[in-house]
């Protein structure tokens, strides 16, 4: 469980802050029309650019620039170190193989999360990797972006699919060593995979890439494709049914599942002497993942609120940019 506690949920992300990125996209929609003027004028450079205070990108540079990547760093670490430990034969089980799906899900998450918030941290403030910064980044963005709300979606559920198998183990341990396979686990996370990129597939066509220009040199710059982030697409999709898939329906269900996973374990710690040592065993591997989702809980708070805010604030939501590059980091 390295890997969980590493990444702060370390969840979750990414995107880290995936879900901080995907407001600073539905804000991309409302500044379109300027980011589209500017790319016809002479020396405009990048909409996100201009009028940034030093303490901003200060605060960026100190949240991404170090932070998100040094915790990234060890993240990756850690999710390696788990994979190579849960993928041992002798290991063999549907937690672990559930386990090993969710640290893959989650470095996608880290590495994207680093290359569109980490790296592009450093240049406003320090003025190195501009090349990055102007031309790389830019066009991995479109694909990046969507990717890492895949991962995060394939993130959620799979910690989803992980709490349902110890509520069967605990709950239901007569059923679970027909449910809860090594095989059956596998198939789990190729479907929450195919789930993930299905659901997201409209965020590859969320974004374009226009070419500005700074000190007369030409540059790249990502704006929303507006022909396709229509009104009505931003309120259903980015706002509606992303609060329903991330947050409603899996956080009450971990929930609920949560409530009868502790239930039966107050149950059984009064008939602890009776317990079988596989029983015991469960029992234990249970707790431990109650504090996992507790601090998954924590870690996506922040970024419901932001989220929630980004609904009703609208334009004045950019006042909140602090907390939203603090949801980044909560996130990934």
């Amino acid at each position: 469980m390295m890997f969980v506690i590493v990444r702060t949920r370390l969840y979750e992300s990414v995107v880290a802050g995936a879900s901080a990125r995907r407001a600073r996209a539905a804000r991309g929609a409302r500044r379109a029309r300027a980011m589209s003027n500017a790319s016809d004028a002479p020396d405009a450079g990048c909409e996100s650019d201009a009028g940034v205070a030093p303490a901003d990108q200060l605060f960026r540079f100190v949240v991404h620039g170090l932070l998100l990547n040094a915790i990234g760093a060890a993240g990756l670490l850690g999710n390696a170190l788990a994979v190579l430990v849960l993928s041992r034969p002798q290991m063999r089980s549907s937690i672990n193989c559930l386990l090993v799906g969710l640290a893959a899900c989650d470095t996608v998450l880290i590495l994207t999360s680093v290359l569109l918030f980490g790296l592009t941290a450093v240049f406003p403030y320090t003025g190195r990797l501009r090349y990055y910064y102007y031309h790389v980044c830019p066009h991995i963005t479109p694909y990046a972006y969507p990717i890492a709300n895949a991962a995060q979606t394939m993130s959620v559920y799979l910690t989803l699919i992980v709490t349902v198998e110890r509520w069967v183990a605990v709950c239901h341990p007569f059923r679970a060593k027909a449910l809860c396979t090594s095989s059956r686990a596998r198939w789990y996370v190729l479907g929450t995979a195919a789930f993930a990129l299905a659901y997201n597939a409209p965020k590859f066509f969320e974004a374009e890439v226009v070419q500005s220009y700074v000190d007369g040199e030409p540059v790249y710059c990502v704006t929303a494709d507006r022909s396709f982030r229509t009104d009505s697409y931003i309120v259903v999709y980015i706002h509606s049914m992303y609060m329903i898939v991330m947050y409603i329906v899996p956080f009450s269900a971990l929930a609920a599942l949560n409530a009868c996973i502790v239930r039966q374990v107050r149950r059984a710690q009064a008939e602890r002497a009776r317990l079988s040592r596989v029983q015991r065993r469960e029992l234990g591997l249970a707790t431990m993942l109650l504090v996992v989702v507790l601090v998954f809980f924590l870690c996506n708070l922040l970024p419901l609120v932001t989220n929630s805010f980004e609904v009703f604030l609208g334009d004045q939501f950019d006042k909140l940019d602090p907390l939203v590059k603090t949801s980044n980091l909560l996130c990934s």
